[in-house]
């Protein structure tokens, strides 16, 4: 499981590389939920006090086929990937 920190809010992204089943938790909440072999992508929103934050995760084969990578924007952003 793949965990980032983005100001004061925890994602947790499942890859299910193994199963298929792809997770995405914020704050430890299922926000999203696919089954998926080669990759999807998952987006959803976070609503704080002052604003509206719209994450997408997007999970995906390597090249080779071995193994997934993820990549994390937060408002059309990167602010994580694995690549």
């Amino acid at each position: 499981m793949i965990t980032v920190l983005d100001e004061g809010n925890e994602l947790q992204i499942a890859n299910g590389y193994w199963s298929g089943r792809e997770k995405v938790f914020l704050n430890k909440q299922c926000v999203s939920s696919k089954w998926s072999i080669g990759g999807s992508h998952h987006i959803f929103q976070h609503k704080s006090e002052d604003s509206t934050i719209n994450y997408e995760v997007e999970i995906s084969l390597r090249w080779h086929w071995f193994g997934k990578y993820v990549v994390v924007r937060k408002n059309g952003s990167i602010i994580f990937t694995d690549k």
